[in-house]
């Protein structure tokens, strides 16, 4: 079982409250609404905006732990910022582009290790359950050490998130995102209609995606299945962008047949993380001398049991990836997207 967390302070109750109480709390659920034909420059500030808006809401619960959904659902929003900025050529200003993806790039790397670290304990029931009851009590010291570990980089994450670095990130990207766009402009798509960018980025997304789903076969090294992997989410996530421009109905249909493709292709790259993080676990146990054998016992049979699983998704993939591609969802793509969203012949 994982150990009970630090009962919240009277403190943290009272910033709770105000949070719950906040008016753009439910601004920050469903979609983004935009009209289909805004400025595309306008559309991706007010996603990019929203996204802003996620990470200060979920800021003061990361710094503090409250709970790991504050860090999960900020690095959601920092993932999600950076998605946006690699589709922003000729949308939005080159060099500010740029600088944008270098700084959040930095907010994704410091974030990362408690990220990281929570998901590790967040399993351990998980990892428990897949072993004999015999063999479960070992695991007690490798639990042990990741929650040493995982508040050891929380205190790296909290002079990040309280550094002057932070603070002039989010303030100047935000006074940007809050900049109305240029009247007269070079940028070749900032003046286009939202809707028809939408398009043109979507459609050339899900190509890509079903261009390389189809040359996966069994052979295929793991790096090609990962590619595909970041190529969904890509995918999802222009979906989630621009779905207030599409029909409400067809978009969620399209979303839940990707979502099985991305569940089969994430929990593929899961179980490999997994093992990776036992096994360095195991590396740092045995160098700070708190790994007993029937631990580094135990964590081997668990690495076992993920890679089997991992190669059971593997197996799952072309049968997944199958229904993703079949002719129902391809020509719903093409109705919703243009038939640029088809595979080059």
């Amino acid at each position: 079982a994982l150990g009970a967390p630090a009962a919240p302070s009277d403190e943290d109750l009272g910033w709770l409250g105000t949070v719950a109480s906040w008016i753009e709390v439910p601004a920050s659920d469903g979609p983004v609404l935009l009209d289909p034909a805004m400025r595309a420059d306008e559309a991706f500030k007010r996603v990019l905006h929203r996204q802003v808006d996620v990470m200060r809401l979920n800021e003061e619960g990361t710094r503090k732990a409250l709970d790991p959904e504050f860090l999960h659902d900020f690095r959601v929003a920092v993932r999600r910022t950076r998605a946006a900025l690699s589709k922003a050529k000729d949308v939005l200003p080159t060099p500010r582009v740029e600088s944008a993806k270098r700084a959040f790039r930095w907010l994704g790397d410091v974030t990362s290790p408690r990220r990281d670290l929570d998901v590790h304990v967040l399993n351990c029931p998980t990892y428990e359950a897949a072993l004999p009851a015999s063999t479960r009590p070992h695991l007690a010291p490798l639990q042990a050490h990741l929650e040493d570990r995982q508040a050891a980089v929380q205190k790296p994450l909290v002079r990040a998130l309280g550094s002057a670095r932070y603070r002039r990130l989010l303030a100047s990207w935000q006074a940007f995102l809050e900049q109305p766009g240029a009247e007269r402009t070079r940028l070749r798509l900032a003046a286009r209609p939202a809707l028809e960018v939408a398009n043109r980025l979507i459609a050339r997304q899900h190509r890509r995606l079903l261009e390389r789903g189809s040359r996966i076969d069994d052979h295929s090294p793991a790096e090609r299945l990962h590619r595909v992997r970041l190529d969904g989410k890509k995918l999802r996530y222009l979906l989630e962008f621009f779905r207030s421009l599409y029909d409400a109905k067809a978009i969620q249909a399209h979303v839940k047949a990707l979502k099985r493709l991305q569940d089969c292709l994430g929990d593929f790259n899961d179980y490999e993380v997994q093992q990776g993080a036992l096994q360095e676990a195991a590396r740092e146990m045995v160098e700070e001398q708190e790994a007993p054998p029937e631990t580094l016992v135990a964590v081997g049979q668990l690495v076992e049991s993920l890679a089997a699983r991992q190669q059971r998704e593997r197996e799952r993939f072309l049968e997944v990836f199958g229904t993703f591609a079949a002719d129902v969802n391809r020509a719903r793509a093409c109705e919703l997207f243009g038939r640029k969203a088809e595979p080059r012949p």
